[in-house]
Formats: structure tokens, C-alpha cells, sequence
């Protein structure tokens, strides 16, 4: 019973991730890419790769926006390379986002 409850409890908050009033796309656009960091063994994504993929979701700046805020929150580092800039989800942000998402109570403090 307590996992199908932790199950469910995850998959609530994965509907109702980054969901919050004011502007619903930028919100979106954190969600799409934490899931995309998130699904990749590297968790990194080039910004190059991030505009082929979801170019229809925003204009580069407003990504820009996105990502910055999410840097600022201590989730992602924004690395340059000679060729592209690179989003790599920190580890301690992988840690906390992936045991919310799966239910679980015992999420990681940010303290």
C-alpha cells in the first residue's frame, strides 16, 4: 500500500510540476528540461540541443531566462565549450528532484 501510494504521490507531482501562477510557459520550459537533464545518463544537454528539441516552446532568449533562474536556484551549471554552452543538472538537484518525483517523504534537504 505505501509503495501504489508513493507512486501515486509521484506521478501527482510530476502533472503539477513547475505549474504556478503567472506566466505558465516559463514554467513549462523548467519542467521540459529538467525531465529532458533528467532522462540522460550525463544529465547535460547542449543549449543547441535544447533549441532543436523544443524550439516550439520559446525563443532562445526566453530559454536563456529559464535556464539562468534555474542556475541561480543551484540546480543546473552552465558550462561554455569551444563549440556550444552546456546545461548539466548538479548532482544534489538530481538527488532531491528524482526522490520527489517518485513519492518518496525522505526527500534530501537543500540545508
Amino acid at each position: 500500500a505505501i509503495i501504489l501510494c508513493q507512486r501515486l504521490v509521484g506521478n501527482a507531482r510530476k502533472i503539477t510540476f513547475g505549474r504556478k501562477e503567472g506566466d505558465p510557459s516559463d514554467g513549462r520550459r523548467k519542467k521540459l528540461l529538467l525531465f529532458e537533464l533528467i532522462s540522460r545518463p550525463n544529465r547535460e544537454i547542449t543549449r543547441s540541443e535544447v533549441m532543436k528539441k523544443f524550439w516550439h516552446e520559446g525563443a532562445y532568449n526566453e530559454w536563456d531566462d529559464a535556464v539562468i533562474s534555474m542556475e541561480r536556484a543551484d540546480i543546473v551549471e552552465i558550462k561554455q565549450t569551444e563549440k556550444d554552452t552546456v546545461y548539466k543538472m548538479k548532482d544534489k538537484a538530481y538527488e532531491e528532484i528524482k526522490a520527489m518525483l517518485e513519492g518518496r517523504v525522505d526527500v534530501p534537504s537543500s540545508n
